[in-house]
């Protein structure tokens, strides 16, 4: 897994960094108008783009509300409206149970938004990959997508972020940033990073009941064409 400090310094001091950073911070701005519930955000949290609701989980007390490590979420079960996970599945080295307890901790129909690096951009190639380890570490959109549907979330909206190669010259970062336009239209799965929405779907069941309001047994199956009378 990607070292969280690691990325962390990489995000606040370099100039690569910052343009992630900041292209993930309008991703996650979408996601947190959030005037009822409670919002989460694991991991990362001196980015300082939350909502002032917000509470923050991490290893660190000076930046953190709770501290605790991935995967474990010390919330109750169905606390959670959103939960942000700034490359939290990259960050942890169990990230099918981070998935699981991510469940776990929404209440229904609750909305979990992520951000990862895409492991097929260019910056593979580049400063980044020697900094961070991207091809070792980073997890294609599609196996995400699948982790999610396994996990019980069902995907909702997504988007890919930075297509500037990964100059490390602020003027160079500004000077080539008509690429975004030129490649969301031309080379979406080129981009450096995704974000991903999802939501916890939970579907009730039902026994049916006769016109009289009396169960027809006392036992029910869920395989169709199956109920009987107990």
């Amino acid at each position: 897994m990607i070292e969280e400090h690691r990325l962390a310094e990489w995000l606040d001091n370099t100039a690569t960094g910052g343009y992630l950073k900041t292209a993930e911070q309008t991703f996650f701005a979408t996601h947190t108008a959030n005037p009822y519930g409670i919002t989460v955000v694991a991991s990362l949290c001196s980015w300082g783009c939350w909502p002032q609701q917000a509470v923050r989980l991490g290893r660190g007390r000076a930046q953190a509300d709770v501290v605790c490590a991935l995967p474990h979420l010390p919330l109750l079960s169905g606390s959670v409206q959103t939960l942000l996970l700034p490359h939290g599945l990259e960050l942890c080295a169990r990230p099918e149970e981070l998935l699981r307890e991510c469940f776990r901790v929404l209440q229904p129909n609750g909305k979990l938004v992520l951000s990862g690096f895409n492991p097929y951009s260019l910056w593979r190639f580049g400063l980044p990959e020697k900094q961070l380890g991207l091809r070792a570490h980073a997890l294609p959109l599609p196996k995400v997508r699948r982790m999610l549907a396994e996990a019980g979330f069902r995907s909702d909206t997504g988007r890919f972020m930075a297509y500037v190669p990964p100059w490390e010259n602020e003027r160079t970062l500004q000077r080539w940033h008509f690429m975004e336009l030129a490649g969301n239209r031309w080379w979406p799965a080129a981009a450096a990073a995704y974000g991903l929405a999802a939501v916890k779907t939970v579907y009730p069941l039902t026994p049916l009941r006769e016109k009289a309001g009396k169960l027809r047994g006392e036992g029910f199956s869920l395989l169709p064409g199956n109920c009987r009378q107990g």
